[in-house]
């Protein structure tokens, strides 16, 4: 990796909380890109010896290739990450390491590659996954109650690591504030996700459904031991894979089609290309419009204008490693 020559002293445990949380209830990520070229790309933050707010930031494309690729393996997510983001993500992908991390990545790299994938924020993110509909995409909207509590709690974990760890841990252990929140709306994500999992087991016990979701996947194979895995474990598969494609998905077509608004020579390029497509048909029928994957392999140019938006707005802008 390349050397770190500015660094940005935060002395004051007030200074510290006060950065962030402020920028986090405004415009954290602008907060952080406005720091970083101020100190040439990387920089050392320094808080409070006492609390847990040192570390080394970076936006150098050499860096992220280093850390992100070719020593990917050399950096994991580490205990303090799994800490903070356990009670909502527990042992899923999102905060595993290691052999966990790998099997999981395979089991959804099958899937993801299956005929079947299809991804649309929560309600494919759900169906995928899942094999459920949990109806976020019926024309009236409604306010669903799982969706509702996962975006919450999400909100709220994400405090936790711009909090000093002893703070957030007193409220938890006083039940105070934002963990007291926290709890009650872990509760109804666990009662979704046991819900779907009872469900799942009836269908499979009787053979009523042999579906190819990354559930199914999970719940016919074994862990290490040669056990099934336990609902603990297929609880944080539900979770961590609808919040994979819910929060993923939803950012990356956010900021996709604001920049393609603000960009009308693209978006003329881009349907252009996907009509030139269309007519290249033998048969064109009249209604919906549905791609095959050997189709959507031709669209280079969307393919590119998409990579644009994930370049300049990622999905995840910040990504920590130990």
């Amino acid at each position: 990796a390349y050397p770190c020559p500015y660094s940005l002293h935060c002395y004051t445990l007030l200074e510290a909380e006060t950065t962030f949380i402020s920028g986090l209830r405004s415009d954290l990520f602008e907060l952080i890109s406005h720091i970083v070229c101020q100190q040439n790309g990387t920089f050392l933050f320094i808080g409070p010896w006492f609390s847990s707010l040192s570390f080394v930031v970076t936006a150098d494309p050499r860096n992220l290739e280093h850390v992100l690729k070719t020593k990917f393996s050399v950096y994991p997510k580490g205990p303090s990450f799994r800490e903070n983001v356990g009670d909502l993500l527990g042992d899923g992908l999102f905060s595993a390491d290691d052999e966990t991390w790998r099997r999981q990545r395979k089991a959804a790299s099958i899937e993801f590659h299956s005929a079947k994938f299809r991804w649309l924020t929560t309600e494919s993110s759900a169906e995928l996954p899942l094999g459920v509909d949990p109806g976020c995409l019926i024309p009236e909207l409604p306010n669903i109650p799982f969706a509702k509590a996962l975006e919450d709690a999400t909100e709220v974990t994400a405090l936790r690591f711009v909090t000093s760890t002893w703070v957030w841990k007193t409220m938890k252990c006083l039940d105070l504030g934002s963990e007291k929140k926290l709890k009650k709306l872990i509760k109804d994500v666990d009662e979704f996700a046991k819900k779907v999992i009872e469900t799942r087991k009836k269908e499979l016990s009787v053979s009523l459904r042999q579906g190819s979701d990354l559930l199914t996947v999970f719940m016919a194979s074994k862990d290490e031991e040669g056990k099934p895995f336990s609902g603990k474990f297929l609880r944080d598969i539900c979770v961590n894979f609808i919040l994979a494609g819910r929060d993923a998905s939803a950012v990356a077509l956010s900021w996709f089609f604001w920049l393609v608004g603000k960009n009308p020579r693209v978006e003329e390029k881009i349907v252009a290309e996907i009509s030139g497509i269309v007519k290249e048909r033998e048969e064109i029928k009249n209604g919906e419009l549905i791609f095959k994957a050997e189709e959507i392999k031709k669209m280079d140019y969307l393919q590119a204008a998409l990579s644009e938006a994930l370049r300049l707005y990622p999905s995840v802008p910040v990504d920590l490693k130990e």
